[in-house]
């Protein structure tokens, strides 16, 4: 499994576990909160060295520092507002996935996310379509922290379905 290099296996080992006892709605609004929290501390350092900036240009810098320069400016393309539409493909997997869509209330908000075997194996498609360790890095954690409820002869069957087998076996081991 992929570790961060500033936690010690102990700390990681006791916080998969707690994460292992929340439900997915649990752990959602955790990870809400993160995100939440992550957005502050980058929005006050940018309006403390540039106290003088309008609240369009905090906003066009948070996005540059979270996404990037090349997301954030594709993201200014966009409407101010958006919603986060997954628009089903016509393939297998495109299919199965939509099939397996679980409800679950999103902060408040009623809808649908993707099982955790289902985004395990579309992160690994973009993990190898972008040769991104993010990607891994996220898998490497669902993974863990899934443990043995995941079912894996599933994800096996799209990783071999999809030729996904070298990413697959970067965090699988």
């Amino acid at each position: 499994m992929i570790r961060s290099g500033d936690t010690s296996a102990e700390a990681q080992a006791r916080q998969l576990e707690a994460w292992r006892r929340m439900t997915p709605g649990e752990r959602l609004a955790v990870a809400a909160e993160m995100s939440d929290a992550l957005r502050g501390l980058v929005e006050a350092g940018i309006r403390s060295r540039r106290p003088d900036a309008t609240a369009s240009e905090v906003q066009a810098a948070v996005a540059e520092a979270l996404l990037g320069p090349e997301l954030a400016a594709a993201l200014r393309r966009q409407l101010a507002e958006r919603i986060d539409f997954i628009i089903r493909r016509n393939r297998p997997f495109s299919v199965e996935e939509f099939e397996r869509r679980r409800p679950a209330d999103l902060l408040g908000t009623p809808g649908y996310i993707a099982t955790v075997e289902d985004m395990v194996v579309a992160k690994l498609e973009w993990a190898a379509a972008t040769d991104s360790e993010r990607q891994l890095r996220d898998v490497a954690g669902m993974l863990a922290i899934g443990g043995d409820d995941i079912d894996r002869d599933y994800v096996v069957r799209w990783v071999d379905a999809l030729g996904l087998g070298g990413v697959w076996q970067r965090v699988s081991d």
